[in-house]
């Protein structure tokens, strides 16, 4: 509900749209109900601030942005995820510090069950900022 309103004030002050609208839409709920109570303060409030932008990275070939046709594999190695497949686009990319990625951790189980949201920084996933590159944590 506090959503509806915020757009609907929004649009009668003609203000632009909301720059981080992945993360405060997406990303910050999903990282709330699932990030460990010590961590949800700082996230939310970077988030909020446009601190921290997010981008979605879920569409690749052959599959757009429908979850059981992700190719996308994760698969464990010690302590970290190693992620194999490709992209296709991603929204908002160009500006922004963190992605929510789609893959599949588990092909036994089926499709719409298998996948993970993995939140690395762009240079966890091989991607470079030229220009005032974050501060990955």
């Amino acid at each position: 509900m506090e959503e509806l309103i915020l757009q609907q004030e929004m649009a009668l002050a003609k203000a632009p749209p909301i720059l981080n609208v992945l993360g405060v839409g997406m990303a910050g709920p999903t990282i709330i109900a699932w990030a460990p109570r010590s961590r949800r303060s700082a996230i939310r409030r970077k988030i909020l601030s446009c601190e921290e932008i997010w981008c979605q990275g879920y569409s690749e070939p052959n599959a757009g942005r429908i979850s059981p046709r992700c190719k996308r594999a994760a698969v464990k190695d010690d302590e970290h995820w190693v992620v194999n497949g490709q992209k296709v686009w991603t929204s908002f990319a160009h500006v922004s510090d963190y992605m929510m990625l789609l893959a599949r951790t588990d092909p036994s189980v089926p499709k719409h069950k298998a996948h993970h949201l993995f939140p690395p920084g762009h240079e966890a996933a091989g991607r470079h900022r030229e220009a005032a590159a974050a501060d990955h944590r």
